[in-house]
């Protein structure tokens, strides 16, 4: 964002600092006017005037709860605020191939309506369109959410996102989803604001924050379903180059000799590591039935099968190497759907990162898995939308 050289109005500045405040109360859960004073550097007055603002036209309310707590502290005891949870509403959604998430948050980030809809028919870009415009319409209709309240729809979608427009330029496994125009079909339908990204950018989002992670860390996330994909979030900033989503790990090449993936190119991480490749390659090698009896398996330690899993993970880990030369982050997070799956995916990635000359043995790199959660991939889809709003102009 390019940095303005006009001099602001004293209008910007209150709305600046009325964001800022907003903002403090929200990420804090409840906080005083002084802690404000304390936290932001502003003046006193303009704190009370700000928090004035606010209360009444609804935006805040006293934590009633906070004030009972410290009840018993001796002298003036100081006012807790919190944000009101119903004065506004975010739409949180991820989208894959056959199936589709939403989570309504309240304006204090919390679930307040849910819903998952798998369809194993759905082929087309306007099958999932039309799902997900229902469940938009169903989700408004079950809360009586007047759209004056809503502050926006966020979306995480697969494949190469335009993150600029909410384009989702290409993906393979939806027939004519290339270039379509998901954010501004969406912003013309319901007249909402609508942010779009891909899915492994919103769980990384999500991890980062509700992992409480300290902002000067960075972390690479890399998510594997359908396909491969992966984030990279610096210092609390999403890495989105040119307006479009970055690290597109899928399609690193690990075997230039080795197996055909469907971009057309050789030994791309995906032709490995994707859930049908996994799926398919277990059944032939070990006689397995579904990625959840192979990951029954590992966790049973059965040796053919850590053998196997050993042999797919090295895969993960000369990709997972290279994105630590180039990328060096603090925190390396792997996401499937299966638990031992991805937890032999993080120990392979460990022990490989361990035995590397790259690798800062004083700083460390810490490795985890987690199981894939559409609910909170949904959340992370909704702070795209809390970052636009309280994202304040520079």
């Amino acid at each position: 964002m390019a940095i303005s050289s006009n001099p602001l109005r004293g209008e910007d500045v209150r709305q600046k600092n009325e964001k800022l405040i907003l903002h403090a109360i929200l990420q804090h859960g409840s906080i005083s006017q002084s802690e404000i004073v304390s936290l932001t550097g502003l003046k006193a007055p303009t704190v009370l005037r700000i928090f004035s603002y606010l209360e009444k036209n609804g935006l805040i309310q006293v934590n009633e709860q906070a004030q009972r707590e410290n009840g018993d502290r001796k002298g003036r005891r100081p006012v807790y605020f919190q944000v009101n949870p119903r004065v506004h509403y975010v739409i949180g959604i991820e989208l894959w191939s056959k199936q589709v998430s939403l989570v309504v948050t309240d304006f204090a980030k919390r679930p307040v309506y849910s819903r998952t809809l798998v369809d194993d028919a759905m082929e087309y870009s306007e099958q999932l369109y039309r799902h997900v415009a229902d469940m938009i319409t169903e989700a408004v209709d079950s809360l009586s959410l007047d759209q004056s309240r809503i502050l926006g729809i966020g979306v995480g979608a697969p494949g190469r996102i335009k993150v600029t427009n909410g384009e989702i330029i290409y993906y393979s496994r939806i027939k004519n989803l290339e270039n379509f125009p998901l954010g501004k079909r969406l912003e013309e339908e319901f007249g909402l604001p609508v942010m779009v990204n891909n899915n492994a950018s919103v769980l990384a989002v999500n991890a980062f924050r509700r992992g409480q992670m300290d902002s000067s860390r960075t972390l690479l996330t890399i998510l594997i379903r359908t396909g491969v994909g992966g984030a990279y979030i610096c210092h609390g900033t999403l890495l989105t180059p040119q307006g479009r989503t970055a690290v597109e790990l899928g399609h690193l090449s690990v075997d230039m000799h080795g197996r055909e993936c469907v971009c057309g190119a050789k030994g791309c991480l995906e032709a490995y590591l994707s859930e049908v490749a996994l799926r398919e390659d277990a059944a032939d090698a070990l006689g397995t039935a579904s990625l959840e009896e192979l990951d029954e398996r590992i966790a049973e330690q059965e040796p053919r099968v850590l053998e196997f899993m050993k042999q797919r993970a090295e895969y993960l880990s000369v990709a997972a190497r290279d994105l630590y030369r180039l990328f060096a982050p603090d925190t390396i997070l792997i996401i499937t759907r299966y638990e031992h799956i991805s937890k032999c995916y993080r120990d392979m990635i460990y022990r490989t990162l361990q035995e590397d000359s790259f690798c800062h043995k004083e700083q460390g790199v810490e490795v985890t898995a987690s199981v894939y959660d559409p609910e909170e991939a949904c959340r992370g889809a909704a702070d795209l939308i809390f970052d636009a709003y309280f994202m304040m102009e520079q």
